[in-house]
């Protein structure tokens, strides 16, 4: 109401928000900004709730899990986003979840760690996640318990899961590949060090005489790829 004039009668705070041109915060979720909706099951009770319901953009549609524990709702986005910031708009039930990101769908980093949602059973809430920036094609919220009555078809409910990311890298950015060692035995290490954004780096792990080297942590350093953000290789 404080964008136009109107009559004063009583005492009125107005705040005026102001972004820096170019740092508008984008939902890379939404349909309309090509995220991709999938989920694990969805329910149907006076019309399916399916996963699509979920970055619609619409408060009053929702994706609805069937399952106490073990649903999932994943986004798959346009492209490879640094994710900085996750709003989950948690329909009804109360739900124990965490949130899981990946580049490429199947090695996942989890950035929210199992949380049990702030809503009492029966009513809505929603929730803000700020995670340090991760870069990721694929988010996943999984449903570890529902506080759901046994008779309720919808043990989970989202009305909308947004999601977030940071400015992406310049060329002329730099990040930095740490490389360490663990377990009982000795060797070194080479690759270390810090370089341009998509610089192809090659972590090198070289066992000891009476050492053995098991592999990488996480597995993709095993092969040189691009330096998108700050990583750490651990050599085995």
């Amino acid at each position: 109401s404080c964008g136009e004039a109107f009559p004063l009668t009583e005492d009125t705070t107005c705040t005026a928000n102001f972004d820096i041109i170019g740092q508008v915060e984008l939902n890379v979720a939404l349909q309309a900004n090509g995220g991709v909706a999938s989920a694990s099951s969805y329910g149907c009770w006076q019309g399916c709730r399916y996963p699509t319901y979920s970055n619609d953009g619409a408060k009053s549609t929702f994706w609805a899990g069937t399952s106490y524990s073990g649903d999932w709702l994943k986004i798959e986005l346009k492209s490879l986003y640094r994710i900085n910031k996750i709003i989950l708009d948690i329909y009804f039930h109360t739900i124990t979840y965490s949130v899981d990101v990946s580049k490429d769908g199947n090695v996942w980093i989890k950035v929210v760690d199992a949380i049990t949602s702030n809503n009492p059973e029966g009513s809505d809430t929603i929730v803000t996640h700020n995670i340090n920036p991760t870069s990721a094609k694929y988010v996943r919220l999984n449903i570890h318990n529902s506080a759901a009555p046994g008779e309720h078809i919808f043990k989970s409910g989202i009305s909308e899961m947004k999601l977030f990311a940071q400015e992406q890298p310049k060329p002329t950015d730099t990040f930095t590949l740490q490389i360490y060692k663990s377990g009982s035995g000795s060797g070194t290490v080479e690759g270390a060090g810090t370089f341009l954004y998509q610089t192809i780096v090659t972590p090198i792990a070289i066992a000891n005489a009476g050492s053995v080297f098991t592999g990488w942590e996480p597995p993709s350093c095993g092969e040189a790829f691009p330096l998108t953000e700050d990583t750490t290789c651990t050599a085995n």
